[in-house]
């Protein structure tokens, strides 16, 4: 539950929140999880409160669900505010169905949600992520989540989601 930014819509950012430990789940005890669970499930999503890259063992957790069943289908989550990140998603693309991008508004409504976000960076990463994964076959999507600040930009954002060929 580490994460990069700073959102409005998140718990961690308030008193409740704040009280929470950050931590990171040993990755032994995440492939036990994913023993118990793996008969009887068909998806895996890595993603909560942080932002899913900054898991050190997020390749290796990956790649063992897809050893473990080939059927499941697993995608993670990511803000789009880490230097490289297209180059990570890259890396992962052989042990991953789909990458959501959390989007929540454009332009300056994006950064007053998104606090220490930078909404160009955002942009330009989100363009490479969708190109990288339209190459590789994994599926991309927007991720919104609609507060009073930014629900009259979902149509933009839906917009912008099909204009980037995030749209799938």
């Amino acid at each position: 539950n580490h994460c990069n930014l700073g959102c409005i819509t998140c718990p961690r950012e308030y008193d409740y929140g704040t009280a929470m430990d950050k931590g990171t789940i040993q990755l032994e005890k995440m492939l036990k999880v994913i023993d118990e669970v793996a008969p009887y499930i068909d998806s895996i999503g890595l993603t909560g409160l942080g932002e899913t890259l900054l898991y050190k063992k997020l390749e290796e957790a990956l790649k063992y669900i897809k050893e473990k069943n080939k059927g499941i289908q697993t995608f993670i989550s990511t803000n789009a505010h880490i230097p490289g990140t297209e180059n990570y998603i890259e890396r992962l693309a052989p042990y991953l169905d789909t990458v959501q991008i959390s989007i929540d508004g454009i332009d300056k409504i994006y950064e007053s949600v998104r606090l220490k976000s930078d909404y160009a960076f955002f942009i330009s990463t989100t363009q490479k992520v969708a190109e990288v994964c339209k190459r590789l076959n994994v599926a991309v999507m927007f991720n919104f989540v609609a507060v009073k600040e930014n629900y009259k930009q979902m149509k933009d954002v839906v917009k912008l989601a099909a204009d980037m060929g995030v749209a799938n």
